[in-house]
């Protein structure tokens, strides 16, 4: 594969606008300027992530002008981001991702080569977003797909000491029991409620499969390893 040039990307929501759907964006190669803000570890990940992705795009849709992509970057999912993320690496990098991994059974360490365009990228929910859903408590919630901008409130939670996942939920959260919900609401849920919430996260807002499915070769265990595209061994491995 040649490096470098630019790609076309379906994203899996897109930037929606008065109920139509833009999915269609290209990208262009990462250069030193995003190697730089990618390592800048002075800066929180999410916006490390999200400036390397608005530098990247050179239209969404028929937009070529940067501060309005930069705009409707914003309301993109963070399933889009994770597509693109992954399009920036293989026209960056390359599409083979070496990855290291230990059997959980027998501790033999496995070194595994994961093909980035076998990368299986699911396609949002037809429903429409906000959604209505009864928790198992019996509760009832309207939910939303995270934006970048929702990411953004999510890391300054995180920054002011709320827990990771309270602020994942609260930022999705559009009602509970006919009201806008506090981040003292999220946390009084009932365990049950939230993981059943984070499960219509999933389905709602499709995206990457963050998962790979492993063999061990030597006692033939099969097991899940984490796919993280937010380290800087997924850009970079021999620089950062």
């Amino acid at each position: 594969m040649t490096l470098g040039g630019k790609k076309i990307v379906k994203l899996p929501c897109g930037y929606v606008e008065n109920g139509t759907s833009i999915d269609e964006v290209e990208v262009r190669a990462m250069t030193g300027v995003e190697e730089d803000l990618f390592s800048d570890r002075n800066l929180p990940m999410v916006n490390r992530l999200r400036g390397m992705v608005v530098n990247c795009i050179e239209r969404i849709g028929d937009v070529k002008d940067k501060a309005k992509i930069e705009q409707m970057a914003g309301k993109f999912s963070a399933e889009d981001q994770a597509v693109l993320l992954v399009a920036l690496r293989q026209i960056s990098v390359g599409n083979s991702y070496a990855l290291e991994s230990e059997c959980p059974s027998c501790g033999v360490p496995i070194k595994l080569d994961v093909d980035l365009t076998t990368i299986t990228v699911k396609k949002a929910s037809k429903e429409k977003s906000p959604l209505e859903v009864q928790l198992p408590s019996g509760r009832k919630a309207k939910v939303r797909i995270m934006t970048l901008d929702d990411a953004m409130k999510t890391s300054e939670l995180r920054l002011q000491g709320e827990g990771r996942l309270t602020a994942a939920v609260w930022v999705r959260l559009a009602e509970l029991d006919g009201k806008q919900p506090t981040l003292e609401d999220v946390k009084g849920l009932l365990f049950a409620d939230r993981v059943f919430l984070r499960n219509v996260f999933d389905e709602l807002e499709g995206g990457i499969e963050e998962t790979l499915k492993v063999t061990c070769p030597q006692c033939k265990r099969q097991f899940m390893e984490p796919f993280d595209m937010a380290t800087p061994e997924f850009f970079s491995p021999s620089a950062l």
